[in-house]
């Protein structure tokens, strides 16, 4: 129907995408929403939008991702373990989601009363997590807070 009507691109860039979220005044998240909502009702397949990544980095949100497998063994002999992991620069992490909130909310540098930036981890069996929390509250006493991960890693026997 909307293709029909012409209201869907054939391909929409990273440009595109961001003007139509600036114009409806949306986050990546509600975008996210409209292409499964366009590829679930209005049968709009195959590749019609520009990556994720490519959105982000024209929006200053991507941080680039380093990856590794390594390899070990506990003692001399036993099976080896084999370690996937992925991390992300914290200081890079921290500039990216101030400048998310700051961006997002419109917020002038003299508006905001503080920033605070925490990181933990967290692990199971197989798999540790490092996150990051950046929280920042403005001279009016509201709070923003942006989440993300900085570092993930899966252990498992190599065969």
């Amino acid at each position: 129907m909307l293709r029909e009507e012409r209201l869907v691109p054939k391909f929409m860039n990273e440009y595109q995408i961001a003007s139509t979220m600036e114009r409806a005044n949306i986050y990546a998240t509600h975008w996210k929403k409209v292409v499964q909502c366009l590829r679930t009702f209005q049968d709009v397949k195959g590749p019609h939008f520009a990556t994720e990544d490519k959105v982000r980095i024209l929006g200053g949100a991507y941080i680039n991702m380093k990856t590794g497998v390594s390899h070990y063994e506990k003692k001399k002999g036993e099976a080896k373990e084999r370690v996937k992991y992925w991390y992300k620069d914290a200081s890079e992490e921290f500039l990216s989601s101030i400048e998310s909130i700051m961006n997002s909310k419109k917020l002038d540098p003299k508006e905001i009363e503080w920033i605070n930036h925490c990181a933990g981890g967290d692990h199971t069996d197989v798999k540790f997590r490092f996150l990051a929390k950046s929280i920042v509250k403005t001279v009016k006493g509201k709070y923003y807070v942006v989440r993300g991960h900085l570092q993930s890693s899966r252990c498992w026997m190599q065969k």
